[in-house]
């Protein structure tokens, strides 16, 4: 996920008046590029780590339906994790423009957040575990990437039985193999490449950016 802000003079301005206030912001700019980027950054990374706590999934992977069914312990040390990578993954980049002679671009923030092909996350030991069947065979549980991208696709040919069952990881039920039925994420939590529970938590991050970037730019500058 990629979001560029620019900020833009007006086009109605004397060229000579423009050029000099031009310079003169971009030097204003300049000098506090770092600060800029570093503040930004820093509450950028706050309300992205605040947006993904409070996902539906996640709250559900706390002691919810969806923990039984993934078969996920320790939710919370799993969990934060995962969101931290993704918080401290985060990139800011701030650019000043110098020496225009027309109307464009003093500013410009680049944001990158969450890598395209989910690596940084679905690399952590937390995004899987090993469990062993009845016969001793072992099997690795990706629930991560099963939650991120596999949509409605067959996980595997068993069905939850909801319950605290004492062989039950969690406490709250166990896959069991019947004929003919199929087990996959449900539907209010299933996930794609560029729909999952991370992109929907983040769906109005660009709004609360635009916020940010405001307020920071006056708190510095001013």
């Amino acid at each position: 996920m990629s979001i560029s802000f620019s900020l833009d003079l007006q086009s109605d301005f004397n060229s000579h008046f423009q050029k000099n206030v031009m310079d003169e912001i971009s030097g204003q700019f300049n000098k506090n590029a770092i600060k800029i980027n570093n503040a930004i950054k820093k509450r950028i990374q706050d309300t992205v780590r605040s947006l993904l706590i409070l996902a539906p999934e996640v709250m559900d992977l706390i002691g919810g339906t969806l923990q039984g069914e993934l078969g996920v312990t320790d939710p919370h040390g799993k969990l934060s994790s995962i969101v931290e990578t993704w918080v401290e993954n985060i990139e800011v980049s701030t650019v000043v423009y110098r020496g225009f002679k027309k109307p464009g671009a003093l500013l410009r923030i680049q944001i990158h957040v969450l890598r395209d092909d989910y690596s940084d996350v679905l690399s952590l030991a937390a995004s899987s575990y090993d469990s062993v069947g009845a016969r001793g065979t072992l099997f690795v549980i990706e629930w991560l990437r099963w939650l991120l991208l596999e949509g409605d696709k067959t996980i595997i040919n068993y069905t939850f039985v909801p319950g605290d069952m004492r062989s039950s990881r969690t406490g709250r039920g166990i896959m069991r193999r019947q004929p003919g039925q199929r087990w996959s994420i449900p539907p209010q939590f299933r996930g794609t490449e560029q729909d999952n529970f991370a992109t929907r938590a983040l769906s109005d991050l660009d709004k609360h950016i635009g916020i940010i970037v405001r307020s920071e730019l006056k708190r510095i500058l001013t």
